[in-house]
């Protein structure tokens, strides 16, 4: 039977790799390649610059290549590799799914996965050992980061979160603070603009008694906070999550009002797992 015609997809994870190109183009070129080689007439080309693979309900690409098959333009999505096309096996196997579902089929231009139980067996040993990969880049990542941080550099950075401190080697060989503390967040007062705590509290307190409004929700909740806040005490946060129906509380130690760089990737894990454990049908 003819092929309608092939998606080709490439992703790539960082901005750096996004803003040189040279990362995507190469994908697609070895999809053109693959197309080629099967015979099948390209119908469109997408790609996802900067976006992580653990993310698939961002991926504008992907999404747009699956409605092309979903729609019955194309029948074939080709990625360059596993990796490219996601690194989450729930994702791995959610996108299969919807593909098959709608008679396609989704090739690999580095590797061919039969359509047999063995074939399968590859697909979601290779699919593991890519998410594997993703959580060691992770890993990577954030030592690096911590290192930087020890060493005085707040990464991504170019001044201290609001309420903090963050020492660096100079203020400890001034004297300013001990050892222990360098590369750390220390909170500080809060007085950097006392007429804009003032307002905020002032606002906090006209808004009444929010609790009976949080009550009624119906949906899913992540309530974020930290136990060093300067601002808003973890009781607020605990009596938040308690308020609304089915609410996640996580608590940062050492965070205050602020989202630090550091636990960005942690509290997205929250956000995506929370999300993949909600569907409008419950």
């Amino acid at each position: 039977m003819k092929s309608k015609g092939a998606v080709l997809y490439g992703r790539v994870s960082t901005g750096e790799q996004a803003k040189s190109g040279t990362s995507l183009e190469s994908q697609l070129e070895v999809c053109r390649s693959k197309a080629e080689r099967l015979g099948i007439p390209i119908i469109a080309e997408y790609q996802d610059a900067g976006i992580s693979g653990g993310f698939l309900l961002l991926r504008d690409g992907m999404q747009a290549a699956i409605a092309e098959i979903s729609i019955g333009r194309a029948d074939t999505l080709i990625c360059a590799n596993l990796s490219r096309y996601s690194r989450d096996v729930e994702h791995q196997q959610a996108i299969k799914k919807q593909v098959a579902n709608a008679g396609g089929r989704v090739v690999f231009a580095d590797i061919d996965f039969d359509d047999t139980p063995e074939g399968d067996l590859a697909f979601n040993v290779l699919g593991g050992f890519a998410q594997y990969e993703r959580a060691n880049i992770r890993k990577r990542t954030m030592d690096g980061k911590r290192r930087r941080a020890m060493n005085g550099t707040q990464p991504c950075r170019s001044f201290a979160p609001f309420g903090y401190r963050i020492p660096t080697t100079a203020d400890v060989i001034r004297g300013d603070y001990p050892v222990e503390q360098l590369g750390t967040g220390v909170v500080l007062e809060v007085a950097h603009d006392p007429d804009g705590i003032r307002r905020q509290l002032a606002a906090i307190v006209s808004a009444g008694d929010r609790r009976p409004m949080l009550r009624r929700l119906r949906l899913p909740a992540l309530v974020v906070h930290g136990d060093a806040d300067p601002l808003v005490r973890p009781s607020g946060g605990r009596a938040t999550a308690r308020a609304i129906p089915g609410a996640k509380l996580v608590i940062y130690p050492g965070m205050g009002h602020d989202l630090p760089v550091l636990l960005q990737p942690d509290i997205a894990d929250e956000i995506a797992a929370l999300a993949r454990r909600w569907s409008p049908a419950r």
